[in-house]
């Protein structure tokens, strides 16, 4: 297993992840994108096998470099109410000290949905964590 954060800017992820495929020739059906989510509300995780990129820059850049929409992604909400019509301050911005419990938590339910995709895979992981 391979842990990759891209360096590039979210919206041109898809040329990172093309770059990590060409070293570690998994495929896609060796790739699981984590992702954040604003029309997802906070603290909620959603794992999907497949689809479409639902507006999210980074993910419509991943699934353009791979010329699929056959990957597996974990979805981990932030979004907020009364977001502002421009949301790029809000995405850029960091948590706020009061939701640093709940952010943790979010992260550990996250990394147990990807133990859970490794050893029993996507359809058992949605069942548990797509609440």
């Amino acid at each position: 297993m391979l842990l990759a954060k891209p360096l590039t800017y979210m919206n041109l992820s898809g040329q990172a992840v093309d770059l990590m495929l060409q070293k570690y020739p998994v495929g896609i059906e060796g790739l699981i994108v984590a992702l954040d989510d604003l029309n997802l509300p906070f603290g909620r995780i959603r794992i999907r096998q497949r689809g479409s990129a639902g507006g999210h820059r980074g993910l419509e850049s991943i699934l353009g470099a791979l010329g699929s929409e056959e990957v597996i992604r974990v979805r981990l909400g932030i979004g907020e109410e009364g977001l502002p019509d421009d949301v790029s301050e809000f995405v850029l911005a960091d948590f706020p000290q009061a939701r640093e419990v709940e952010l943790r938590e979010m992260i550990l339910r996250a990394g147990d949905a990807l133990k859970t995709i490794l050893a029993q895979g996507a359809a058992k992981a949605m069942s548990v964590f797509n609440a």
